[in-house]
């Protein structure tokens, strides 16, 4: 039973407990599971249904590339950023999506899944909550959220996070799934990084919620091979945190300086790329189609991973080191150096 002091508004509820641990967990771990998201599941039964016929929409306008599409779903890319800066975009196979604006008049069900709430105004209590001053180094004001609607009709999702520190403000990614079918070998399965813990494999089903860090969690979706594969996204934005000095540490060994480099917002990144290089470049082959754009990305994958491997040789020594010893996480937190992932 839930108890009378709840978040969420008609369509969701999450009491205090939920609430808490969903918060506890990305916090601590980066990500989040909840099932059950939507109170009723009929009412994600609609928005399943919606996005079906979306997608029938789509199919009969057959829209050519490059004309004006008058069907609310769109492809998605991959943004590739070549050594001169120019910006390369990759056509993913099979995810077409569309926002709130792109699916106008959109129904009451879409409008209302995607005015959904609960977890902006989740992030933007706790993160405003009174904090020791350590705590709060840092702390950021959340602003306000965006949403897009997808449809996976045999598509993946490369490696990737879905922002950075200073890019778009975005903060937190939560997914809610409608695949009321779902089976293990319908794959589509979202697959989360949180290093320096293990890889998660998080199955796409019905009405289930997953929240993590947008900025800090790299992430890929397996190839799918339903149908369709339904979700919304709906991004977290945060104001930046002003730049400050990081708070002092007692002087430190080598090991736990190079570990505390390794975990900084400015090389974490490049040490995931580096751990996962043969998982990141077999990510991008599966979900571009066989072009040469997707040879150069490729190619220009492994480039980074060799500059990283020479840059960083003695940071990934150590994790690696650490890694086949089991005990990379059980070191870092003796050391007092969890990763900060809001």
């Amino acid at each position: 039973r839930r108890s009378s002091s709840s978040l969420g508004g008609s369509l969701v509820a999450l009491d205090e407990a939920q609430a808490g641990a969903l918060f506890e967990s990305l916090r601590t771990r980066g990500y989040a599971l909840q099932d059950g998201f939507f109170r009723d599941p009929l009412f994600a039964r609609r928005v399943a249904e919606e996005l079906r016929a979306l997608h029938a929409q789509h199919q009969r306008q057959r829209p050519q590339q490059g004309a004006p599409q008058h069907a609310e779903l769109w492809p998605n890319y991959t943004h590739f950023v070549e050594k001169d800066g120019s910006l390369q975009l990759l056509q993913k196979a099979g995810i077409l999506e569309a926002t709130l604006t792109q699916a106008q008049p959109a129904s009451e069900v879409l409008q209302a899944a995607g005015q959904e709430a609960t977890l902006l105004r989740l992030l933007r209590e706790r993160l405003a909550a009174p904090a020791p001053p350590l705590a709060r180094r840092g702390a950021r004001r959340v602003t306000h959220q965006t949403v897009k609607f997808q449809v996976n009709a045999g598509g993946a999702f490369p490696l990737h996070t879905d922002s950075a520190p200073g890019v778009d403000g975005r903060l937190a990614t939560a997914i809610v799934y409608f695949n009321a079918d779902w089976t293990k070998g319908h794959g589509g399965e979202l697959q989360l990084f949180p290093w320096p813990a293990r890889p998660v494999c998080v199955e796409p089903k019905f009405n289930r919620l997953v929240l993590f860090s947008s900025q800090h969690v790299h992430h890929l979706v397996k190839p799918s091979r339903a149908a369709e594969r339904l979700c919304f996204t709906a991004w977290i934005h945060a104001e930046e945190p002003s730049p400050e000095q990081p708070p002092p540490h007692p002087a430190m060994g080598e090991e736990a300086t190079l570990l505390a480099r390794s975990l900084s917002p400015r090389l974490r990144a490049h040490v995931v790329r580096a751990l996962y290089a043969q998982e990141w470049a077999e990510s991008i082959r599966r979900s571009h189609p066989d072009t040469a754009h997707r040879a150069r990305a490729v190619e220009q994958h492994w480039e980074a991973v060799r500059l990283i491997e020479q840059t960083l040789a003695s940071e990934l020594e150590c994790i690696r080191a650490l890694e086949s010893s089991g005990t990379l996480v059980e070191t870092i937190n003796a050391y007092g150096l969890e990763p900060k992932w809001l």
